[in-house]
């Protein structure tokens, strides 16, 4: 049995990380890069006024569950049959999430999930 689409066989990305100063509050000099089926994305910023003006507390604070993809994982294989799985956003593209996906980091003080 030979899988017809192997990793010989797919199309090579463009790298795509993040060069950071700061994880979590840690100083570290390095970059963020995912991996498998992970995506780095910065997440959009947290409404803080109403449309009408009125300022927002910290629990009414709205927050939108939409970003823009800074880095992308290679994708992965499957485990039995080997064939691979690549990734359908690129770095730049918009996304839309639910309210619990991801696990979300800092980076150098800006709201991020992974």
């Amino acid at each position: 049995f030979t899988p017809k689409n192997t990793l010989s066989s797919v199309p090579v990305r463009k790298e795509t990380h993040l060069q950071v100063k700061t994880l979590e509050g840690w100083k570290i000099d390095g970059i963020v890069k995912p991996i498998n089926n992970f995506i780095l994305v910065r997440l959009a910023d947290v409404q803080e006024q109403s449309e009408g003006g009125i300022l927002l507390s910290n629990t009414a604070k709205i927050q939108k569950t939409e970003g823009k993809v800074v880095s992308v994982g290679p994708g992965m294989t499957h485990a039995e049959s080997g064939q691979y799985f690549p990734m359908p956003v690129q770095a730049g593209d918009g996304v839309v999430y639910g309210q619990y996906d991801g696990t979300e980091i800092k980076i150098d003080g800006i709201r991020h999930s992974l």
